[in-house]
């Protein structure tokens, strides 16, 4: 599709980290068609005019910088055909596949298709917006009753729109490995671990089991849950996901080949 479209650059991974300068703005070739994506999307682009954006991988990530919509579409007029190129079709295909593959695993567990965002692209808030301290952001969510799940990404349903907030501008090559490996992860762990800790976390198998084993039966098979779930008390970034990960995954789940990147984790999850 690359080709297709008119895409020439040998070396994607040095070009997408080639520094651009439009006006008071800086960015690497992968931020740019990041940002380009966010604008497509009617939620990304205003939490970006309204609350600003951070550069997650810059000196200073935690700093949220203010830009208008003349200075955003500066910077969308100036993409090269390349850019373009790669911000395109391959991209709309991604997450196309990946919206099918979550929306089964939805309609499966809830009983009516996912409600999903149109022109869809990854939300990445920015911590101080939210009150949380960066490095104890956890992959899965665990919820009030300590139901052990795998949550669907920001942006991604309807019903998490109109939330003006900061947003993270990153390569995208980034904001893909981080979507497929959380998409592999909802499809491959969203029921098991929901059926699972249906079962634990029920009072009266909690008492059979203590009772004939001992309490500490109990919370043994509880952290082997979470651990399964990826251990989401030591595993906060999708960098360190990958450090867990990489001897499972061939070579091609972190190229920059959106259709090989889906379809390797995915078929390591199911």
């Amino acid at each position: 599709d690359l080709e297709e479209a008119g895409f020439k650059v040998k070396d994607v991974s040095k070009w997408l980290n080639e520094k651009v300068e439009i006006g008071r703005f800086e960015f690497t070739r992968g931020e740019r068609i990041a940002l380009y994506r966010h604008s497509l999307n009617e939620d990304n682009k205003a939490s970006i005019l309204g609350g600003g954006f951070g550069l997650r991988h810059s000196d200073t990530p935690n700093r949220s910088i203010k830009i208008t919509e003349n200075q955003l579409n500066e910077i969308i007029e100036s993409m090269t055909p390349d850019e373009r190129a790669f911000a395109g079709k391959s991209i709309d295909n991604l997450f196309e596949a990946q919206g099918k593959a979550l929306d089964k695993v939805f309609y499966e567990k809830n009983g009516y298709p996912m409600p999903a965002e149109e022109n869809y692209y990854p939300k990445d808030t920015m911590p101080l917006a939210r009150g949380v301290d960066f490095e104890k952001e956890s992959f899965l969510e665990v919820n009030k009753g300590k139901w052990t799940r795998i949550s669907l990404q920001k942006g991604m349903l309807e019903k998490r729109r109109r939330v003006i907030i900061p947003l993270y501008v990153n390569s995208i090559a980034y904001d893909i490995n981080k979507s497929v490996i959380n998409a592999a992860a909802y499809v491959g762990l969203e029921i098991p671990l929901n059926n699972a800790s249906k079962l634990l976390y029920h009072p009266d198998f909690r008492t059979e089991l203590s009772e004939r084993y001992g309490e500490i039966t109990w919370q043994e098979i509880e952290k082997g849950l979470r651990d399964i779930g990826g251990e989401w008390q030591s595993y906060t970034t999708v960098e360190k996901m990958f450090l867990k990960l990489k001897s499972k995954f061939a070579t091609a789940a972190l190229g920059l080949n959106p259709f090989v990147m889906l379809k390797q984790p995915l078929s390591y999850a199911l």
